[in-house]
């Protein structure tokens, strides 16, 4: 990266960067706009959750774990976010189920669930 501008352009929601290339393809040329996508790090082995599966992220996240077929609120811990998903980096162990998306569910209803997967 060569640099990225101070400034956010409000009106379009954008941020100049100028990136060096390597090896760039031919119909690339100086100036031109493109998006991309930057990748700031990458962990492995770390357990993550769809961010809809988790209620009140911002103060104090839980999931709606499954225990016996049955949803409970269960307190968690989160770590990095990325886009739509989060690390849990407690409260769940691999392999358990939470509901995929909350909002409808009560503690204690009857559910189906899903498994969260290390990334």
């Amino acid at each position: 990266m060569i640099s990225i501008s101070p400034g956010v352009d409000l009106a379009r929601g954008t941020v100049d960067v100028k990136l060096r290339v390597p090896d760039p393809p031919a119909e690339l040329r100086t100036d031109m706009t493109l998006s991309v996508e930057l990748e700031a790090g990458r962990r492995k082995g770390v357990l993550v959750l769809p961010l809809e599966s988790v209620s009140d992220a911002a103060s104090e996240p839980s999931v709606l774990a499954i225990r016996g077929r049955r949803a409970v609120r269960t307190p968690v811990t989160l770590g990095v976010r990325g886009p739509g998903v989060a690390e849990i980096t407690r409260g769940l162990d691999e392999g358990d189920l939470v509901v995929r998306s909350p909002a409808k569910t009560k503690d204690g209803q009857r559910v189906r669930g899903v498994v969260p997967t290390r990334d």
